[in-house]
Parts: C-alpha cells; sequence; structure tokens
C-alpha cells in the first residue's frame, strides 16, 4: 500500500488453471477483452453477432436462424444441450453421484424425458458397468454422466480424442476410469486406441495399438491438485479414486448445501 492510503493496482500471479472453470484463457481472447467497448444495440455489435450467429450455423450444421451463443454458467450449458436433444417421451439413462447428476435429472424432467437414474452413493464413483447394465433394459436418446462431479471431489481421467465415428455417432472423448487403469493399460498421451461403446453407448477405451506408438509418447500423469481450492488430492486405502480431502473446498461445500436443499434429501 502506498504512502496515500491509497492500494496499488492489482497484479495477479501467473496460474495455470487446469480444472473445469474457471481455465485460461486463450491470449486471442485476452486481447479482445483489451478493445474499446460497443453498446448491445450499436450497429457494429449487431454486425458482430450476426457474423457470430453466422460461424455458429456452420459449426452445428443448421440454417435455424435461432442458433446464437449465450454468456452463461456450465449449468446453462448443460440445460442448452438438453432442450436442444431431448421431446417429451424420450427416454434417457442418467448417472447420479452428486448435485450436476441430480440437477440434470431435473432438467430431463422438465424436458419431458422418461430419466432412468443410475445411482452411486456421494462421494463414490458410477462404475461403467452399472450404466451398462442400465442400458440392457432400454432404448434411451441419450447417456449423461458428470466429469469432476461437485460432490465427490474426485479426479475422473478422459481422454480427448481425434473425432472417430463409432456406433452411429461421431465420439471425441472417451472415459479413462480411473489412474490404475490407465497404468494397466498403459495408456499414453499420442497413443492410437481402441474404443468401444459399452452398452453401446459410453465411449471407452479399449487397448492401445502399441505397433502404432510414437517414439515420443508422454506418460500420462493425473494431477494431483484439486482444481477448485489447490489442495492435495489423497486417495483411500483399498479405493483406486483420489480425491479431494479438504471439507472446506468450496465445491464440495456448494455440493452438500445444494444436495440438502434438494427434493430427494428435503
Amino acid at each position: 500500500m502506498s504512502n496515500t492510503g491509497i492500494p496499488a493496482a492489482f497484479s495477479p500471479p501467473e496460474r495455470l488453471l487446469l480444472g473445469p472453470g474457471p481455465s485460461n484463457a486463450a491470449p486471442s481472447v485476452l486481447k479482445a477483452m483489451q478493445r474499446p467497448l460497443v453498446g448491445h444495440l450499436d450497429p457494429t455489435f449487431i454486425g458482430m453477432m450476426e457474423e457470430i450467429k453466422s460461424m455458429l450455423r456452420h459449426v452445428f450444421q443448421t440454417e435455424n436462424e435461432m442458433t446464437f451463443p449465450v454468456s452463461a454458467t456450465g449449468s446453462a450449458g448443460m440445460e442448452a444441450c438438453f432442450v436442444n436433444l431431448l421431446e417429451p417421451g424420450d427416454e434417457v439413462v442418467i448417472g447420479v453421484n452428486g448435485v450436476f447428476g441430480a440437477r440434470m435429472c431435473d432438467v430431463a424432467e422438465r424436458c419431458g424425458a422418461t430419466v432412468n437414474r443410475v445411482e452411486a452413493e456421494w462421494g463414490t464413483i458410477i462404475e461403467p458397468s452399472t450404466i451398462a447394465a442400465a442400458l440392457e433394459g432400454c432404448q434411451p436418446k441419450l447417456v449423461a454422466v458428470v466429469h469432476a462431479e461437485t460432490s465427490t471431489g474426485a479426479l475422473t481421467p478422459v481422454a480427448e480424442l481425434e473425432p472417430v465415428f463409432v456406433a452411429g455417432s461421431t465420439v471425441g472423448r472417451a472415459t479413462l476410469h480411473n489412474e490404475e487403469e490407465i497404468q494397466r493399460k498403459d495408456i499414453r498421451i499420442g497413443d492410437t486406441v481402441v474404443i468401444e461403446k459399452a452398452g453401446e453407448i459410453i465411449p471407452a477405451v479399449v487397448k492401445v495399438e502399441m505397433d502404432k506408438r510414437p517414439k515420443k509418447t508422454k506418460v500420462f500423469k493425473l494431477s494431483k491438485v484439486c482444481p477448485e481450492c489447490g489442495s492435495n488430492a489423497a486417495k483411500n486405502e483399498g479405493e483406486v479414486v483420489w480425491r479431494c480431502p479438504n471439507p472446506d473446498c468450496p465445491a464440495q461445500v456448494r455440493g452438500r448445501l445444494e444436495h440438502w436443499c434438494m427434493r430427494g434429501a428435503m
């Protein structure tokens, strides 16, 4: 603080943010945010908005004039996904082991869908086998599970893939289950892998094509730091999942409060 009593300008430190949010913005985004503001009714703004809408229609391969971006939370993004995919009478399978799984069920029900809940105790993972079992008795329009559920603090690895068409849809991500499964299959960054859909729905990595492995692949290392509070993750004896052990972690506090206020808890 200066001698005048006025605090100096805040200068935030450099941080590498690897959580679902907040996360580091691209330099081009930061540069755009430094440009002059214009009002939402300014002709320049309206022209830019129309250009963005046109580009979004190209990305989503639609001619719908009502395609437009919305600045909102991750939950709003999930809801936008559901209301665009679901119609009354559709059937869905949703994994519920925390706040956001339950929230997805609420949104799907408001869309008029029949919801099949695959539940696990809060603080535990949903085993792929339980999802597969639920799929045996129905033909859902979609299957939804949460990556990094608020209630659990569990660190769940997911493979980012080059998009490939599998069993009727294009897949860009696949579950890696947990750290021990990654080590058992020796899955590395840059590998070519074989994937399948559990119950013809959930993409999962089956094995690595060792003969196609590049010479300089990187061993995948699961982050042992909570992306929300920065605490070192811990693993309980007999478990394969790493969790945030901080009971005061903001994400877990929010999760407990939201769970307590939900219809199922109240």
